[in-house]
């Protein structure tokens, strides 16, 4: 006898409550479908056998009650420990690349998840002792990871390779990274911007027009335009100039507005999330 079955089993429901939900679940046991696309073939199937046959949302609502092997092939939440094999359980940031592996920064090092286990990524001693913030896989498929003192490093599939402010980039807390869409790499650090071309680092500051040299989070809109969020506003760059972005502390009356995650939605609304709420502009 089934979870369900026992559930249900003295319940007050008619029979054909009952049938719905056993001949869900019997589709589910030997499907590996979606939620919905199994609940729409059991819809199917209902309708020769019962004269009313439930709709797709009554039977997402009545799968929602199966027993805890059938919620494993719609997608388990579980969390993840030291105790299952990951290296640290202070987790910063999660990257999957295009074979399906995750990387994972935590606060000492990086693994990496198959799917089944965690693997303790140790070709560079210095990133696996390393605060990892930040992590981006590039055009070319090489990982950076930005650390918390010690910079940023770069994985090419063969060997890791270590840039600080020795190498030119402005400062060695990164918090974030991303890829423009002229291919440039772009570091925010507590020391300004740093823009890598593949040959050299180019460095921002407040002598630049940034708001703010210790920088939080990087975006680039649809229009090209990139949003620097720092530690006491917003700046803007059109690809000639800093702008402030003065909006955000107009609206929520303050002077000091940290900006954590800049985001654009489907209708091309920009996002701030900031210590004071969010804002949509």
């Amino acid at each position: 006898m089934t979870h369900l079955q026992k559930g249900w089993e003295g319940a007050e429901s008619t029979d054909l409550q009952t049938y719905y939900l056993l001949k869900v679940e019997e589709l589910l046991l030997s499907s590996e479908a979606t939620p919905l696309k199994t609940v729409q073939r059991a819809r199917a199937a209902l309708q020769s056998s019962v004269e009313d046959s439930p709709s797709v949302v009554q039977l997402t609502y009545l799968y929602q009650t199966l027993d805890e092997n059938l919620s494993r092939r719609s997608g388990e939440r579980k969390t993840f420990t030291t105790s299952d094999g990951l290296i640290n359980s202070y987790v910063y940031t999660v990257v999957q690349d295009g074979q399906g592996i995750l990387w994972i920064g935590t606060a000492k090092g990086v693994c990496q998840y198959d799917g089944e286990r965690f693997i303790p990524f140790t070709l560079s001693q210095t990133l696996s002792e390393s605060e990892v913030t930040s992590i981006r896989i590039d055009r070319e498929g090489h990982i950076w990871f930005g650390t918390r003192g010690n910079g940023v490093f770069r994985y090419d599939g063969e060997k890791v390779v270590q840039y600080t402010v020795k190498e030119g980039l402005g400062g060695d807390n990164v918090t974030d990274i991303i890829q423009d869409g002229k291919g440039a790499l772009w570091f925010a650090t507590y020391g300004g911007l740093s823009r890598y071309d593949g040959e050299r680092f180019t460095n921002f500051t407040t002598l630049d027009g940034l708001v703010h040299d210790s920088v939080s989070t990087i975006f680039e809109d649809s229009h090209g335009v990139l949003w620097i969020g720092t530690w006491q506003g917003l700046s803007r760059y059109d690809g000639n100039g800093f702008t402030t972005f003065t909006e955000i502390r107009e609206l929520l009356k303050s002077s000091q507005v940290y900006i954590y995650a800049v985001a654009e939605d489907a209708g091309g609304n920009l996002w701030f999330g900031t210590n004071e709420g969010a804002f949509r502009y």
